[in-house]
């Protein structure tokens, strides 16, 4: 194996360690220029193993995982996401939860500092983060059930949700770009439409890593975001069209 070859698979091992990394990290870990990793990125993105980032690079990946493996991964960047999330609910009585790794962390800080509020689910994972918190009512839509999920979805699931409204939503999301909110589920999207509907205010809770990924349904333009909640600032061209759209960006 040559030196090009085994750096570019020491920079997949790192991306599969750490889905996001910029070119400087990843430059002092192989003891190289950062112009070197340069050069690799613009190979390796035109092979399609990674996909570039504002000064650095994601791991391309293929369907997202379910959401049992997706638990274990980026634990500390989500209860960050999760701490962020539930500053914002001050005052609110009634939400609406997504599914995902991301909002059962939400919903396990929701159950340790929230009281008194009306929770609507349609995950089972966000139901048994919820439960130990006797003051919440909670209650769980019907539906064909996912899986992979651990989730509700269709038209059941829908018309159950439109006899609701709340003062929040608070939705994970498998991508977010230019354009807005994307999942790899077409059957989650329906649901997070109608959630955005049926709410007030809608909360976007994503991690950097899903910064500049694009998947089959996109669900909601930034117009019909009120906040991304994030555990890093977005880069110059994704952070000016969520704030040009009316969305504030949530980092701290």
């Amino acid at each position: 194996m040559d030196k090009k070859t085994l750096r570019r698979s020491e920079i997949v091992a790192l991306l599969t360690e750490q889905p996001t990394l910029r070119i400087s990290e990843i430059a002092t870990a192989l003891n190289v220029t950062r112009e070197t990793i340069r050069r690799d990125f613009r190979e390796m993105t035109d092979l399609g193993l990674i996909d570039r980032l504002y000064g650095g690079a994601l791991l391309r990946q293929g369907p997202e995982t379910n959401v049992d493996q997706r638990n274990d991964l980026l634990v500390e960047e989500r209860k960050k996401i999760a701490r962020l999330a539930c500053a914002r609910l001050e005052g609110a009585q009634t939400i609406m939860l997504g599914s995902g790794a991301t909002t059962v962390h939400a919903a396990r800080q929701i159950a340790s500092e929230c009281k008194d509020m009306t929770v609507i689910v349609h995950s089972l994972g966000v139901i048994a983060a919820l439960e130990g918190n006797p003051s919440l009512t909670i209650l769980m839509a019907p539906g064909l059930f996912h899986p992979g999920e651990r989730a509700v979805h269709g038209v059941t699931t829908v018309e159950f949700l439109e006899n609701y409204s709340a003062d929040w939503c608070i939705l994970g999301a498998s991508g977010i770009g230019i354009e807005g909110a994307s999942d790899a589920l077409l059957e989650g999207s329906d649901v997070y439409r109608c959630m955005i509907r049926r709410s007030a205010r809608c909360m976007v809770l994503a991690d950097a890593s899903k910064f500049h990924r694009r998947f089959p349904s996109r669900y909601a333009d930034w117009s019909r975001v009120s906040a991304l909640v994030s555990d890093q600032v977005p880069d110059k061209d994704l952070a000016m069209a969520v704030l040009g759209s009316g969305a504030e960006i949530v980092t701290s």
